[in-house]
């Protein structure tokens, strides 16, 4: 009979740890989406990709990110965006620029990282999603696939 209590009350508190870290994250609503910046690589100035720097206000690290709304939103940028910076080989996505030094080419990459939520590399022809880096609180890369992350 002890057992029984102490298997159920385990059960329990583990239940309620999973509804209070579930919590945590919570939809997010979109405010604005904006360019911060465009960089641009190349390879000896032949075959320039263009890596761009995205602001998502209204989306921070803890929002649970739905793929299909994200994926709207990263269609809508792509469709935003002039010829003059495509073909697009990387989009950082961020929830703030407030840590971007403005009109500075060189940034203080500790500090930007930590406002950064998600990359996308993206096949520069096709424009499909090949691989997807998501970040920690600290800016640390915590996720890298070739899919979504997905939240239960």
């Amino acid at each position: 009979m002890k057992t029984l209590y102490f298997v159920i009350l385990h059960t329990l508190m583990l239940f309620y740890s999973c509804h209070l870290l579930q919590d945590r994250k919570r939809r997010c609503n979109l405010v604005k989406v904006e360019t911060i910046f465009v960089d641009v690589a190349s390879n000896n100035g032949e075959n320039r990709r263009f890596i761009h720097h995205v602001l998502t206000e209204g989306y921070s690290k803890n929002c649970l990110i739905d793929s299909i709304e994200f994926f709207k939103i990263t269609e809508n940028y792509l469709d935003t965006v002039h010829l003059t910076t495509k073909p697009i080989r990387l989009i950082y996505f961020y929830s703030s620029k407030d840590r971007f030094i403005p009109s500075e080419t060189s940034q203080i990459w500790e500090e930007v990282n930590k406002d950064r939520i998600v990359r996308i590399k993206f096949n520069t022809v096709t424009y499909e999603p090949l691989e997807f880096i998501f970040y920690d609180k600290k800016g640390n890369a915590e996720a890298r696939t070739k899919s979504w992350k997905k939240y239960e």
